[in-house]
C-alpha cells in the first residue's frame, strides 16, 4: 500500500494504535484485499495468524525442524502467489 493511502487510513483511525495493530483486528477477506493492493504488512498478519496451523500440520509429518521451516515458507509463498486467483476472498478458518 502506498504511503498516501496508508496515511489516509491511519488518519481515520485512533492515533494510539499502530497500523499493524489495526490490521490484526481485520477479517481475513479484508487482509487479502489489502495484500492484493500491495500491502505487505497485511500479508505478515495473515502469515502470523496461520503459521501455528501450518506448523501443526507439518509437525507430525516432517521430522526435521529445518525441513518444516522450508515447508512453511513454501506454503506461504504459494499462498501469496495464488491470492490473485481467488474468486472471492474467504473468511477465517478457510484457506485464505
Amino acid at each position: 500500500m502506498d504511503e498516501t493511502l496508508r496515511s489516509k487510513f491511519q488518519d481515520r483511525t485512533s492515533s494510539s494504535r499502530s497500523y499493524r495493530e489495526l490490521l490484526e483486528t481485520e477479517e481475513d477477506a479484508t487482509l487479502v484485499e489489502k495484500v492484493l493492493l500491495g500491502d505487505e504488512a497485511a500479508f505478515r498478519v495473515l502469515t502470523q495468524r496461520y503459521s501455528p496451523m501450518v506448523l501443526g500440520c507439518a509437525y507430525g509429518k516432517i521430522a526435521h525442524n529445518s525441513d518444516r521451516e522450508d515447508l512453511i515458507q513454501d506454503v506461504f509463498l504459494a499462498a501469496y502467489s495464488n491470492l490473485k486467483n481467488l474468486r472471492k476472498p474467504v473468511h477465517r478458518h478457510q484457506s485464505f
